[in-house]
């Protein structure tokens, strides 16, 4: 094989020319240009539509955390001992207070309709630890 030297080979024209002074005034060219063709700025959402959807958002995040606040709520779960052992403890609201307290429905809700003689009533006390408080009260 030949050893191949660039120099000595013969140059192909491409057939295209740069006319004259073309890159003289390129730059102020290509700018005039530029500011003529203003790209045209779309609008994806109307002022009106991104009003909706902030309105919109602001109620799902505000229902998104009464639900959160919601399921972490404690259950109210108190029995009757519990309340009976707080009303005890309260010493500072008499009875008449607590009767101010209920109303009509409360009342009924709260009558009991015992049919006991007195036998039955002393047994009940005798059978209690501090039956002397009840007779004194």
């Amino acid at each position: 094989m030949k050893p191949f030297k660039l120099d000595e080979i013969e140059k192909i024209e491409t057939g295209f020319k740069v006319p004259e002074g073309y890159f003289d005034d390129f730059s102020q060219r290509l700018q005039q240009n530029i500011e003529l063709i203003k790209p045209e700025r779309k609008k994806y959402l109307s002022t009106r539509q991104r009003s909706v959807i902030s309105i919109a958002a602001i109620f799902i995040v505000a229902l998104g955390i009464a639900f959160v606040q919601y399921s972490k709520a404690p259950e109210n779960c108190t029995s009757d001992e519990v309340v009976e052992n707080y009303l005890a403890s309260n010493h500072c609201i008499s009875n008449d207070d607590w009767a101010m307290m209920l109303d009509e429905k409360d009342l009924q809700k709260m009558e009991a309709n015992l049919n006991l003689n007195n036998q039955e009533i002393e047994e009940i006390l005798t059978s209690e630890e501090n039956f002397e408080n009840y007779i004194i009260d």
